[in-house]
């Protein structure tokens, strides 16, 4: 128990009287280790690896403390139940935004936004970084393609808006 209030005060997380274990509700359905026993502590969500300890919890925004806005709010898996074959498709749709402002909503809940311009160029562009090439290109006024293309994966975002609010079509596609 020494070994975890070290850890836990280490962190700055209060080890509480109670700390809790998620498991499998049926046997058999467990996920493979570290993710078969996960705890639950405070707020946070902690995995026990090896020699590692991990731990998760939800962000909030720096505004009101109000939890922000997750890719799940907007976004959905196109066809969930299929075999995956290393493309991946979700459809996305910001209510009553126009594409700029969806552009803006959508670099906020991206968890890797760091490719993303702050500001959307009103032109065609093409940007390098480290590992990966970024090129917004314009269809029509309310339309645009981004497309994130590294070594082995590319990542295609389509927005289009409309009187309704701006869809966003998003493919990923790897070589693994």
């Amino acid at each position: 128990m020494a070994l975890y209030e070290r850890l836990f005060k280490y962190e700055g997380v209060s080890l509480p009287k109670y700390i809790y274990l998620l498991t499998a509700l049926l046997p058999g359905d467990e996920c493979p280790p570290p993710y078969s026993e996960i705890l639950e502590v405070n707020d946070y969500l902690i995995l026990l690896d090896q020699n590692y300890a991990l731990f998760f919890k939800e962000a909030e925004t720096k505004n009101n403390n109000q939890k922000k806005d997750s890719w799940a709010t907007y976004c959905k898996e196109r066809r969930p139940s299929r075999e995956y074959d290393g493309v991946s498709k979700y459809t996305c749709f910001f209510p009553d935004l126009k594409l700029r402002d969806a552009y803006e909503e959508f670099r906020r809940i991206q968890y890797d936004n760091t490719l993303f311009k702050k500001q959307l160029p009103s032109t065609n562009k093409v940007d390098k970084f480290n590992d990966a090439k970024v090129s917004y290109a314009w269809q029509e006024s309310n339309s645009l393609k981004i497309s994130v293309v590294r070594d082995n994966e590319s990542v295609t975002f389509s927005f289009n808006e409309n009187s309704m609010g701006t869809s966003l079509e998003v493919t990923e596609e790897t070589q693994y």
